[in-house]
């Protein structure tokens, strides 16, 4: 039976309480601020995408020390939303149906193999901006019958936020959640006892998936688009794309490359975590190496126009990846025996983990 310092339990308890906060208030804040911004706020993404990676430390196949484990049940209790809307919607029954074959790291902290959970947010933003995209086209025929440039340009301004920034920015913040949506739907398919829940989740994921998993390539293809010119309508215009592009000084090659490795580096990140469960030195190992490879192309290819959102980016990253120094020195630890007896070494490697994700 595990003991606790009482004093090690009640911090770890603020610092669970502290993380399920912050997952809320940051995509909260992604929400307040992108528009605000006029949709521009790629920061507020960085920072969503960042904590969605940083949440999936807790699926690396090891007996992680106590404070992590602990700070790990925080980002947990930030998806109950969606558990209970889906399980009031279609009944317990199907919902822990989807909960049982999966890798057990994933089983321990109650995951679902549904696409429709992991990526249940962005499909009803999507939803809910889809009608407000449609509602704003047509109070935009109605002003432009009317002749008011005033309401026209309003709902201009809106609609480019709508179609385009809003979009993109929650799918570049949000891509972990699809790529564990699609990765958990293929490892656990519902063919052998399939249920309405489980086949709805499959068609989702089938229509959503080949998008996402190619996401990448579509970035870099907008990015090419040409400043906006005369013709304020052309479709393909880099302006209708700001999100991409709005933090840095100059949109080019090494701008777009940055880009499509901060999102293959998910990809990288992912699947070998659900995949791969019996390797947890390879896990880390990816996740490093995806790491190492975003960071050198952020402080020496590309340049931002402010400092303070190249500090922020930044920081977060390297925050990221003491943790991971922290789990791969578990690892280590533990496959040496060195842990097995030595309680303070346990607490240390657990308070390295712990305390960047804070």
């Amino acid at each position: 039976m595990l003991v606790v310092d009482p004093i090690v339990e009640t911090l770890v308890v603020v610092a669970s309480t502290v993380t399920t906060s912050a997952v809320v208030a940051v995509n909260g804040a992604v929400v307040i601020s992108t528009f605000a911004s006029a949709g521009s706020s790629s920061r507020g993404f960085s920072t969503l995408r960042i904590t969605k990676l940083a949440a999936l430390l807790r699926y690396i196949n090891i007996n992680a020390p106590y404070q992590a484990e602990m700070l790990f049940e925080g980002f947990k209790k930030a998806q109950n939303f969606m558990t209970t809307m889906l399980v009031g919607l279609f009944g317990e029954e199907q919902y822990n149906q989807t909960m049982i074959n999966l890798p057990k790291r994933f089983v321990k902290f109650e995951d679902s193999s549904l696409f429709l959970m992991n990526a249940a947010m962005i499909v009803l933003i999507s939803v809910g901006v889809g009608l407000a995209i449609i509602i704003c086209r047509i109070g935009m025929h109605k002003a432009r019958k009317k002749r008011s440039r005033t309401w026209t340009k309003r709902f201009l301004s809106l609609q480019k936020i709508l179609e385009w920034n809003y979009i993109l920015g929650m799918i570049m913040g949000s891509y972990p959640d699809l790529m564990l949506g699609f990765g958990l739907q293929m490892y656990d398919l519902p063919f052998s006892n399939p249920t309405p829940l489980s086949l709805i989740s499959l068609v989702i994921c089938v229509l959503v998936t080949p998008i996402s998993i190619l996401f990448p390539l579509l970035c870099s293809f907008l990015m090419s688009a040409k400043i906006k010119g005369r013709n304020h309508n052309n479709y393909h215009n880099i302006s209708r794309y700001e999100v991409f592009i709005a933090d840095f000084i100059e949109n080019n090659n090494e701008t777009k490359t940055y880009q499509m490795i901060g999102l293959l580096r998910i990809q990288a990140m992912i699947f070998p975590l659900i995949f791969w469960q019996h390797n947890p030195l390879a896990q880390i190992l990816f996740m490093m190496v995806g790491s190492i490879a975003v960071n050198y192309f952020h402080i020496t290819k590309v340049s931002y126009k402010s400092r303070f959102t190249h500090f922020v980016i930044l920081t977060n990253e390297f925050l990221f990846f003491i943790s991971m120094i922290g789990v791969l020195l578990h690892i280590s630890f533990s496959s040496s025996g060195m842990e097995a007896n030595n309680s303070k070494l346990t607490s240390v490697v657990g308070w390295l983990i712990t305390s960047p994700l804070r």
